[in-house]
């Protein structure tokens, strides 16, 4: 095995080497180079991203607000080039990953949308983030930090005000 074969780790061994919780129904076949750090972070919360979907897409009988959850194309990963074209036409650097533009219904109305960021294990928000959180809590929305699924379906049932 070389050198470079040693330094590639699953995403998997990733996760068990950093405490990660498992991967439940997205399974990346994914190999990342385990000495880029910032590449495994990214795939996490890629692939944790995907999950929070489909369990969205799956579950929109119960939390009828599920089908207008939206995902702005704004994230990490581009090219400088693909970045600008995004930015020209309406991305905006540190908007949340999910976002549900819509408020719950009376008589629980208490929120004007959700917004969801996902992060890592040990992931902070940014500055541009943090002024996000701020914007769109002043609005009403409900703004939650996920990093793993359950704490997705956790902020999903918040939203909804409906008890675990």
């Amino acid at each position: 095995m070389s050198a470079q074969q040693e330094r590639k780790v699953s995403l998997t061994t990733y996760r068990e080497q950093h405490n990660l919780p498992p991967t439940r129904l997205i399974k990346p076949n994914k190999s990342v180079d385990s000495t880029d750090t910032l590449a495994l972070q990214l795939e996490y919360q890629r692939t944790l991203q995907l999950q929070c979907v489909d369990w969205a897409e799956r579950n929109t009988e119960h939390y009828p607000y599920l089908d207008l959850m939206l995902h702005p194309a704004n994230g990490n990963g581009r090219t400088r080039a693909e970045t600008e074209k995004l930015r020209a036409t309406g991305a905006k650097k540190g908007a949340p990953r999910l976002i549900i533009p819509a408020p719950n219904k009376p008589p629980r109305k208490r929120y004007s949308g959700l917004a969801i960021e996902i992060k890592h294990a040990t992931g902070a928000l940014s500055a541009e983030q943090e002024e996000w959180r701020q914007r769109l809590k002043d609005s009403g929305y409900l703004y939650a930090v996920v990093r793993t699924l359950e704490d997705f379906i956790a902020a999903v049932r918040e939203f909804h005000q409906v008890d675990a």
